[in-house]
């Protein structure tokens, strides 16, 4: 008849508590990480912008923090498992030794002597087998609950690692998006600063022409043409003065009677 195999639930006790809460953590990962799809379809050709970046930062931190309670629980449900592989390898050597004690003072004894306790002591070894059996079932049980949680440790802290290096790439991504928009309002600053500095000179110019066009409406120019008009006026004068003095001298003339 095939040895009964015994569960690693009924070897290790807590086990399904720690299977539980394992399951209930998978559940909030899945969903995180359906969360974490959505925003990069949501930022589909701007994965690189500061919103696509901030929000998948956001998300990786939530599935970081679940992974951690993860690895947690795995470390601690293979702490427990180490323990009762511990206990049943104590009761597996304690076994050996009732057994073994029990087996040598059977061959020792002599059947047709005492039949009586002959069958007494025989009854007590196979009782021994019995325990030793048992104990040696849950030892394996144990060990494979070791095992499976070793593994549960090592692809979590896997999981954990990898979603480190996308948090660390994330906020690289992040803090280049951030360095290149102060870059770019640190531009355009200094755009709008020259477009200012280009309007005060224009308007520095106008000034300036308008008032040497000022002061060539005062200057030599002005000057040369109230000189000009100054002589027309005084040649005219002088004209009219001498035909003024032609025009007297014949009256003069025949008023002395000269021809």
């Amino acid at each position: 008849m095939a040895e009964r195999k015994i569960s690693t639930r009924f070897a290790v006790e807590g086990e399904d508590q720690y299977k539980k809460s394992i399951a209930d953590i998978n559940v909030r990962l899945k969903t995180l990480k359906s969360e974490l799809a959505l925003v990069q379809s949501q930022y589909a050709g701007q994965e690189n912008s500061m919103e696509a970046l901030t929000a998948k930062g956001k998300t990786l931190t939530s599935m970081y923090d679940a992974q951690q309670e993860k690895l947690r629980t795995a470390q601690a449900a293979l702490q427990n498992a180490a323990a009762a592989q511990s206990q049943y390898a104590a009761q597996v050597a304690e076994s050996q030794a009732k057994l073994q004690a029990a087996q040598q003072a059977l061959d020792e004894m002599d059947q047709a002597a005492d039949s009586d306790a002959y069958a007494q002591l025989a009854e007590q070894v196979a009782q021994y087998q019995q325990e030793l059996s048992k104990a040696e079932q849950l030892q394996r049980a144990a060990e494979r609950g070791v095992q499976n949680w070793q593994q549960s440790v090592n692809y979590a802290q896997r999981d954990l690692n990898q979603l480190s290096i996308e948090i660390n790439n994330n906020n690289a991504a992040l803090e280049s998006a951030q360095q290149a928009a102060d870059a770019a309002s640190a531009s355009m600053d200094e755009v709008a600063e020259s477009a200012a500095e280009a309007a005060d000179a224009a308007e520095g110019r106008r000034c300036f022409v308008g008032k040497h066009r000022t002061k060539e409406r005062g200057g030599p120019m002005a000057k040369l043409s109230l000189t000009r008009r100054s002589f027309l006026k005084a040649a005219a004068v002088t004209g009219a003065a001498s035909t003024l003095s032609f025009a007297a001298v014949p009256s003069t003339a025949l008023a002395e009677g000269v021809d």
